[in-house]
């Protein structure tokens, strides 16, 4: 404007209200030990306190009057308070078990100043009071806990799910101290009581009418997050899911039942299967590769017992498993740290593919057409955010 004064034009806004410009910072501050901290929730009470909840790697995380004065495990959670100018901890604790890691989730604070705090344990003594679950009843499950207004006191504490994991969100209190908890389950188990929903959504659906309709097969499936699923060529009534806690399952009836066949695997997180085609004379077909976190391993008898096959693989998470169509003694796997090719049918394993973009293989497709001037066989790889195609040959 003229005279050398400046103005600001704006737009329609509550005439009865204060119109501020330029918000003034009123705090900021660090809040942390050595290690790895992160705060995940806040909440403010009526005096201006704030409630600051995270978990935490430190061994030196400030503590005030702690109810918990060091890390138990790994990761614990954190709940600390500090004054409404941000300069002093009114209270600052660790909370967690020896044996496992926790997750820091929601929290929200009463018109007492009783933090309620939300989050997952994997360990199996997580501290408790009064609690509805005295014990972890699967690997993760949620935890609540009530922290008195001194911070140094348990008003409550337990365990909140069932055989597979939770994944707990927010939470909130009403003026009677009741408590709402919100979140995400894997267990099939999970503690309900006058349910709208009363059966875990998920699990493996069937349609006999080309995709119009479709229903539930789940009928023996303890775990209903399914990661893949694979068909006997030989015997379509013999179906293989993998699942995400739950290992491997088998039907011989088309989905009607499910069994668990999960004897010598390492771990029950299963990404991917494939079948070899070449082994079903006569049907079943036998041997099936199983792709896990942290491996792959191999059943040559249906499913009935499974074997390690990661020689020269490391430790990677293993997302996609391909069969060369000509030959059943070179596969393809897509791994968390790239290509991997075997040419003993799973016996060793080489990378290949050096130079990818992203490591990640989420999956891997093998064009059939086999290019034999030159005897290689062209992939197609699928990773976050882009596909790729490459060709690769005899070692």
């Amino acid at each position: 404007k003229s005279k050398g004064r400046i103005g600001f034009r704006i737009g329609k806004y509550d005439r009865s209200r204060p119109l501020v410009i330029d918000p003034v910072l009123s705090y900021s501050t660090y809040l942390g030990g050595s290690a790895y901290d992160e705060g995940i929730a806040i909440a403010v009470d009526t005096g201006g306190n704030a409630y600051v909840l995270g978990d935490t790697g430190s061994a030196d995380f400030p503590t005030v009057g702690a109810l918990q004065g060091s890390n138990a495990g790994f990761f614990d959670l954190f709940v600390t308070k500090l004054n409404p100018s941000g300069t002093t901890l009114l209270y600052s604790t660790y909370l967690g078990g020896t044996n496992g890691t926790e997750a820091a989730a929601g929290i929200a604070v009463d018109a007492s100043g009783q933090a309620y705090i939300s989050g997952q344990s994997r360990s199996t003594d997580f501290p408790t009071l009064n609690a509805f679950q005295g014990t972890n009843g699967g690997y993760a499950d949620a935890v609540v806990a009530v922290l008195n207004s001194s911070g140094n006191g348990l008003v409550f504490s337990t365990y909140l799910g069932g055989v597979d994991n939770e994944f707990p969100g927010g939470i909130a209190v009403d003026g009677s101290a009741n408590v709402y908890v919100v979140g995400q389950t894997l267990s099939s188990n999970f503690p309900t009581m006058t349910p709208f929903q009363t059966v875990q959504g998920g699990g493996a659906f069937k349609s006999l009418d080309g995709a119009a309709t479709w229903s539930a097969v789940n009928t023996g499936l303890t775990n209903l997050d399914l990661s893949y699923l694979a068909v006997d060529p030989s015997t379509p009534q013999t179906v293989y899911a993998a699942t995400t806690s739950g290992g491997i399952f088998k039907s011989v009836d088309g989905g009607a039942n499910w069994t668990a066949i999960n004897s010598g695997l390492s771990n029950l997180t299963v990404r991917t299967l494939v079948i070899d085609a070449t082994t079903c004379s006569p049907a079943p077909c036998q041997t099936i590769y199983a792709g896990i976190a942290g491996g792959i391993f191999k059943s040559t008898d249906g499913g009935a017992a499974w074997t390690a096959s990661n020689n020269g693989l490391g430790n990677f998470n293993v997302f996609a498993l391909a069969i060369d169509p000509t030959n059943s003694q070179i596969l393809y796997a897509g791994t968390s740290g790239g290509v991997f090719k075997s040419i003993d049918g799973g016996a060793s394993w080489f990378p290949i593919g050096f130079g990818l973009a992203d490591p990640n293989i989420r999956a891997i497709v093998v064009n059939p057409i086999h290019r034999k001037r030159f005897m290689r066989r062209l992939l197609w790889l699928g990773c976050s955010g882009a596909m790729m195609a490459g060709s690769t040959g005899p070692r």
